[in-house]
């Protein structure tokens, strides 16, 4: 719409987690861009989002705190920000030591962090905060029309950032006494003496019950998965750059094969990237269902664990350009026998989560 004749545009952001501050945030360094924006969340998660509200400082960020940054050309801006803060910093920052160098801050604390980033744009002229919970978004005529409990609102453009979703309830288990569909926030929930606890699924979300379990109270705590695996632990994050797996050279391919990018090309190009990287991929395919060895392999190899993770990221940020123009027979390939070694390396946790998980195995 930039530069085609619009005077005005009407723009909503629907979520205001890092999803939704990214874009505020780059639709006002559009100098040519003339709009008024609409942010709706709910008003607990506004500017922060769910994955970073108020909680106990013991939910940790999975990512370290001196990688990530709200300013992508100041990769320090979260720590230096840290710094010049008045928060409690020895309550935010993990105290576990780990051989990357990697340091982790809770989630509480970037959660304050990106609310000070979004109150700088959310207090501009032309935005508009609407709390009220975004219920429904059609598209009638030439607009957008996004309904809450309490009004209707018109749009040219929406911006659909609501992050993850709530949880599913496979097992029907809603209204049972003793359950909880969703943990946070965590600090909310008192463990009571003498219970044993569960916890379906051994995600990030488990692990942080776990950490929070192990701060807080003795109890028998079980994780119950159906294929036990466990995720793999931080290793030491390195830059990696394709070099046979760019944009340039996948509209190649595309133009080559009339649209499409077939696996077996893809495949023979990411061997290469390995080959170059000496990354051993089969080093790698360890049994994560065996959570002890696997974790301890992580441990030991920060290096080799680290490389891996580093290149599962870069397949992340052009995965985009690549999945809608795989056939359906090739996405069902990858999704066999490619896609499990990359999910086993994607969402690391923080070496000090699993040197607790460790500790808390063995004894029981």
């Amino acid at each position: 719409y930039i530069g085609k004749g619009v005077d005005l545009m009407r723009i909503a952001i629907i979520g205001a987690g890092v999803g939704g501050v990214s874009v505020l945030k780059y639709l006002h360094k559009e100098k040519k861009l003339k709009a008024e924006i609409t942010v709706f969340d709910d008003k607990k998660y506004m500017g922060s989002g769910r994955a970073f509200q108020y909680d106990d400082p013991e939910l940790l960020m999975n990512y370290p705190g001196n990688l990530i940054s709200m300013k992508p050309n100041k990769q320090r801006d979260f720590i230096d920000w840290i710094q010049k803060s008045n928060v409690n910093k020895e309550i935010h920052l993990d105290e576990a030591e780990n051989t990357s160098a990697n340091r982790y801050y809770s989630r509480q604390l970037f959660g304050k962090y990106m609310r000070e980033h979004f109150e700088k744009f959310a207090n501009k002229k032309n935005v508009s905060i609407i709390t009220d919970h975004a219920r429904n978004v059609e598209f009638i005529g030439q607009e957008y029309v996004v309904s809450t409990q309490n009004g209707t609102y018109y749009f040219d453009v929406v911006f659909l950032s609501p992050g993850q979703f709530g949880p599913m309830d496979p097992y029907h288990l809603e209204g049972t006494t003793g359950y909880y569909k969703w943990p946070y926030p965590l600090h909310e929930k008192s463990i009571e003496a003498n219970k044993d606890y569960a916890v379906i699924g051994t995600g990030l979300s488990s692990l942080d019950i776990v950490r929070y379990f192990i701060a807080h109270s003795t109890n028998k705590l079980a994780l119950i998965s159906r294929d036990g695996k466990v995720q793999s632990v931080r290793g030491k994050m390195q830059e990696v750059k394709f070099k046979y797996i760019t944009h340039k050279k996948l509209e190649k391919i595309k133009v080559a094969h009339h649209g499409y990018i077939p696996l077996e090309e893809l495949v023979e190009r990411f061997k290469k990237e390995l080959d170059r990287l000496d990354l051993d991929v089969e080093k790698l395919r360890i049994n994560r269902s065996n959570p002890v060895r696997a974790l301890n392999f992580d441990l030991s190899h920060p290096e080799e664990v680290g490389l891996m993770q580093s290149f599962v990221l870069e397949i992340v940020h052009i995965a985009s350009y690549i999945w809608p123009f795989m056939t359906r027979e090739d996405k069902a390939a990858y999704r066999k026998h490619y896609a499990p070694i990359l999910d086993d390396y994607a969402n690391p946790m923080p070496e000090g989560t699993a040197e607790e998980l460790l500790d808390a195995l063995s004894s029981g």
